[in-house]
């Protein structure tokens, strides 16, 4: 058991909307999950997104013009917890509220689910603007360190918990021990495959961490 948060962003224009549309209209492996959602619906327009991200206030090349996020479990916590997905779309709106409450920050965002073998996830996009409790409208400088990741990894945890129980971990240990889980061999293969997975991922995270810092070492050459 266990779960995966990554983050990053971009910067590149073209790669954003990219990166959207790549979210939205991949071919998933059941054949049936493509789109966005939000916080409001559950088919948001993926062009008239993309056609936001054309804002004046993070227009210059440094700006990021989303920060992305992920949210990622193995497939076998996933059916064992029997998480519809629904539910997946609950806790992702919850965090993302519950984050915005933190920073006071009111931000424009979509989701994807993705449900690839071994570890459905969601990916999240969010544009590089916000509007403070004021209403007025600022770009938004997101930290991709480690501690915002913890924050949001810890907020996953218990959004999973929340709509699975807290006896959910009790029952899960209760039926392993009575040989109700699956073959330990399959069961390894599984979460050994999720765990490649994973550290690919981190890897992809740790190579947009260096590319932020080398970003603020030219800027602080060019002062």
């Amino acid at each position: 058991m266990g779960e995966f948060v990554s983050m990053g962003f971009k910067k590149n224009l073209g790669q954003a909307k990219n990166h959207i549309k790549y979210i939205a209209f991949r071919q998933r492996s059941d054949g049936k999950h493509y789109g966005l959602f939000n916080d409001r619906s559950n088919n948001v327009d993926v062009y008239k997104f993309n056609k936001s991200l054309e804002d004046k206030k993070i227009s210059h090349s440094s700006s990021a013009k989303i920060h992305t996020l992920m949210f990622s479990m193995s497939g076998d916590e996933f059916k064992k917890s029997g998480f519809q997905d629904e539910d997946y779309k609950t806790m992702v709106r919850n965090i993302m509220e519950d984050w915005q409450l933190k920073e006071g920050k009111r931000v424009d965002w979509v989701g994807a689910i993705h449900f690839e073998d071994g570890h459905p996830h969601v990916h999240v996009a969010i544009k590089s603007t916000y509007k403070d409790r004021d209403g007025i409208e600022r770009k938004l400088n997101l930290s991709i360190g480690r501690e915002e990741r913890e924050w949001f990894r810890k907020q996953f945890r218990e959004e999973k918990d929340q709509i699975r129980g807290p006896e959910w971990n009790d029952r899960y240990r209760r039926g392993r021990n009575k040989g109700q889980s699956l073959d330990i061999t399959k069961q390894f293969v599984k979460n050994l495959k999720f765990q490649i997975k994973m550290r690919q991922l981190e890897a992809e995270y740790e190579k947009d961490m260096e590319q932020l810092r080398a970003h603020r070492r030219s800027q602080r050459r060019g002062r």
